[in-house]
Formats: C-alpha cells, structure tokens, sequence
C-alpha cells in the first residue's frame, strides 16, 4: 500500500511538472508547479526627486507561483510624458535601470533599491536650444514602471502580472540640474 502510495505521488508530481493538466471532464484544474513572479510593491525611498538627480525607489518582488525560479531580470524605468512634442519630435523621456535577482523560493520575496538618473532640466525651446528640451510647461509628474522577468527567461504560471508602476513627481531645478528642495516648491 505504502508502495503505490509512493508512486501515485511520484506520477502526480511528473505531470505536474511537464505543465500538463488533469482531465477537464473531472472538473480537476490544472496542477502546476511552475513560479509567478510579480512586483508586489513600489515605495518612495527619497525624500524629494530633482531633475538632475537619482529617483530611488524600494521595490518588493515576490514569487507567489508553486515552484521556485532560476535567474532573472527585473527593469524599472521612468517616463516623463510631455504635454506637447518636443523640438526632436519625442513625446517623453525614458530612464532605466535593470537589477539581476539569483532566484526565488516558491511564497518568498525580497527588496530591492532601484535607483533612476533623470535627466537634467534643459533649457525650453523658446531660448534656442536645438537638441531634445523639456517641455516649458514641465509639471513634473512622472512614472516608474517595474517589469518582472522582462526577457520571459522563466516559464510562469501566469505571465501578465508581471508589470507594476506608481506615480511620483520630480522637480525642474532653476540652476539646471538639481538643488531644488520639493517642500520648498509646494510651500510656493
């Protein structure tokens, strides 16, 4: 009895692995053991965010999947939209970074400190400048956007949760790149 106790679990387990399902006319679901990765969380590590300056963020990355996972990537990247096109005909600024995590334990989760260099505040396009400038009508808002396993180098139980983003603003300093306390501006 204990013998093919032992190979019924053996067999469950195999089939679990290779991602097959059960017999649909049983009304079972489909076992798998396979990771989900996601990105739980996106919290402010900074007390300000200053064009010029590095944005950081502490972001929690869990694996709520039945099976731990091997290496992965995760990316954030910020984006400014602009309320018009700039002279370069671009309609935001993007700004990335990507961290490399060994692995997760099935239910298990860790922190990371994701920073992002945005981008100096440029001259507005009213002064002659040619390259690609702020929008004069900067306001500030932005987002950051963190992708779980962006390459897909993880077989998933579910891949479309992979991606979280949160809003934030970052200031134009009026020296051109950083100085510009956060507080300050909002008291104004």
């Amino acid at each position: 009895m204990q013998r093919m106790l032992i190979i019924a679990l053996a067999g469950l387990a195999a089939l679990a692995a290779t991602g097959c399902g059960t017999n649909s006319s049983t009304g079972l679901d489909k076992i798998t053991l396979d990771p989900d990765l996601i990105p739980e969380k996106i919290e402010e590590a900074s007390d300000q965010y200053v064009l010029g300056g590095a944005a950081k963020f502490n972001v929690t990355i869990a694996n709520r999947g039945g099976a731990s996972s091997r290496a992965f990537k995760v990316r954030a990247y910020g984006v400014y939209y602009f309320s018009q096109p700039l002279i370069c005909g671009a309609t935001s600024i993007p700004v990335a970074v990507t961290e490399t995590v060994d692995g997760l334990l099935s239910n298990d989760a860790i922190g990371l400190e994701m920073t992002l260099s945005l981008p100096p505040n440029y001259t507005p396009p009213s002064t002659g400048y040619t390259g690609c400038d702020v929008d004069p009508e900067y306001d500030g808002s932005w987002e950051i956007q963190v992708d779980v396993d962006f390459n897909d180098d993880v077989r998933e139980s579910d891949e479309t949760n992979n991606t979280l983003s949160y809003g934030f603003v970052a200031t134009a300093s009026a020296s051109g790149g950083g100085g510009t306390d956060l507080v300050e501006k909002l008291a104004n």
